[in-house]
C-alpha cells in the first residue's frame, strides 16, 4: 500500500504482460494497492509517499532507483516501523555502499 502523504503524482499501472493498464494521478491523502502486475511514478511536484509493508523485505526496482536519489541527495527517505506492541518509530534511511556490510562502518 502506498499513500500519499503530500504533494501529487502520477502512477501508471502494469498488467503481469508488462501492458500498460491505467495512469491515475494521486493526490495528498490518496492510496494506492499495488496487488500484482507493475507500476511507475512520475512526481508532479515536492511528493512525500508512505510505503507501508509487512515484515521483512528487499528493496524493489522501484525502491532502487529512490536509493540511488537518496544517494544523490535528491531525496530524502525515512523508515516508519510499526512494532508488534503498537509503537512507531521513524528513522533515516541510507542505501548501502557497495563492497560494505552491514555493521561494518
Amino acid at each position: 500500500m502506498i499513500r500519499v502523504r503530500d504533494g501529487s503524482c502520477e502512477v501508471d499501472l502494469y498488467d503481469e504482460s508488462r501492458m500498460l493498464v491505467a495512469t491515475r494521478e494521486l493526490t495528498q491523502g490518496d492510496v494506492v494497492l499495488l496487488v500484482s502486475g507493475g507500476h511507475g511514478f512520475r512526481m508532479l511536484e515536492d511528493t512525500t509517499l508512505l510505503e507501508v509493508k509487512q515484515g521483512a523485505s528487499s528493496l524493489s526496482p522501484f525502491q532502487r532507483l529512490i536509493a540511488s536519489s537518496v544517494q544523490e541527495g535528491r531525496v530524502r527517505f525515512e523508515v516508519l516501523r510499526l512494532s508488534a506492541a503498537g509503537t512507531l518509530s521513524t528513522e533515516g534511511w541510507h542505501p548501502r555502499r557497495a563492497g560494505r556490510r552491514p555493521g561494518s562502518g
